[in-house]
C-alpha cells in the first residue's frame, strides 16, 4: 500500500474499504474532487454505478456508500439498465461501452461521471452519448472529464505516498 498510487492492491484495497485509504483511488479522487468543486450532494442520493471493474466500479460503490449515498452497481449481466439508470441521482459509468447511456435513460437533472473510456471509430469516447449533457445538472465528458483529473491524483497519491514512507522512516 505505501506504493500503490492507484489502490488496487490488496492491503490499499482492504484500507480503502475499511475507510482508512493513504491515498483514494484516483478515479475516486477525482470524482471527490468534482463534486466537493460543483457542491453536490451524495447523502441520501440514489448512486448508480455501470461496471464493476477496479479502476472505477468498485471503489466508486464503496466510496459513494461510505458517503451516505444509497448504491446499486449493474453490470453487462443486469436486465434492463434503464430501470436503473432512470433512477439514479448520480451515475458513474465505468463498462467501457460507447455510447451506451443514451439521453432517453437518464432523469433530468442527474449527475454523470463518465470514467467508461474506449475507443470507436479511431475517437476516444464514454459510455454516455454526449447530448446526455443536455439532461444532466453535471456531465463529465470523454475525452477532458475525469480523465486528466485522475492522472493529476496519481501523481498526487505518489506524492502523499512517499511523504508516508519517509515519516516512517523518521520514527
Amino acid at each position: 500500500a505505501s506504493h500503490d498510487v492507484d489502490g488496487i492492491g490488496t492491503e490499499a484495497e482492504t484500507l480503502f474499504t475499511e475507510g482508512k485509504p493513504l491515498a483514494l483511488p484516483p478515479v475516486v479522487g477525482a470524482i471527490a474532487e468534482i463534486i466537493g468543486r460543483h457542491g453536490v450532494e451524495v447523502g441520501g442520493k440514489n448512486a448508480i454505478v455501470v461496471g464493476e471493474g477496479k479502476l472505477v466500479g468498485a471503489p466508486a460503490a464503496v466510496w459513494f456508500a461510505q458517503q451516505g449515498a444509497i448504491v446499486r452497481t449493474i453490470n453487462r449481466e443486469t436486465k434492463d439498465i434503464e430501470r436503473y439508470t432512470r433512477e439514479a441521482d448520480i451515475l458513474v459509468l465505468g463498462a467501457g461501452v460507447p455510447g451506451l447511456i443514451r439521453p432517453d435513460m437518464v432523469q433530468g437533472g442527474v449527475v454523470i461521471f463518465d470514467a467508461g473510456s474506449s475507443e470507436d471509430t479511431g475517437k476516444l469516447v464514454g459510455d454516455a452519448d454526449p447530448a446526455c449533457a443536455d439532461k444532466a445538472s453535471l456531465f463529465t465528458p470523454v475525452p477532458g472529464g475525469i480523465g486528466p483529473i485522475t492522472v493529476a491524483l496519481i501523481f498526487q497519491n505518489l506524492l502523499t505516498l512517499m511523504q508516508l514512507r519517509e515519516e516512517r522512516r523518521e520514527i
